[in-house]
């Protein structure tokens, strides 16, 4: 039997995995679509490498919110791997509190987000 703390844990953990694997994927098609436009950003005067300095790191950064709120569970697993009956009906929360992870977690994925958006109007203005 699944607890309730390892549930909510992993259930935001998905949350989290869904949106960035969303993001990513919107961004790619529209990159995709739009490829002429950032092959000719040079020409327009703009500079390739601001446009991918600004998209690697919204990549990154999407990473990041997801790794800052799954972390805590994957040390759990690692540390417990041989009993995993151990980590599924443990009650304890993982530190630190999965509010916080939450918060900080979103803060950097809507930062990663609007980085996203500022490399596309590079893209298709």
């Amino acid at each position: 039997m699944v607890s309730d703390t390892m549930q909510k844990e992993l259930i935001i953990t998905y949350e989290r995995l869904r949106l960035a694997f969303v993001v990513l994927l919107f961004w790619v098609v529209i990159v995709t679509l739009d490829i002429a436009g950032a092959m000719r950003l040079e020409a327009v005067g703009l500079n390739f490498l601001v446009y991918a300095i600004l998209a690697t790191t919204s990549v990154v950064l999407l990473l990041v919110g997801l790794v800052v709120q799954s972390e805590p569970l994957l040390k759990v697993m690692i540390k417990n791997r041989k009993d995993t009956s151990k980590i599924w009906e443990s009650s304890e929360e993982l530190k630190p509190s999965i509010d916080l992870r939450k918060k900080i977690s979103e803060i950097v994925q809507i930062i990663a987000i609007l980085l996203m958006f500022i490399s596309l109007l590079f893209v298709v203005v």
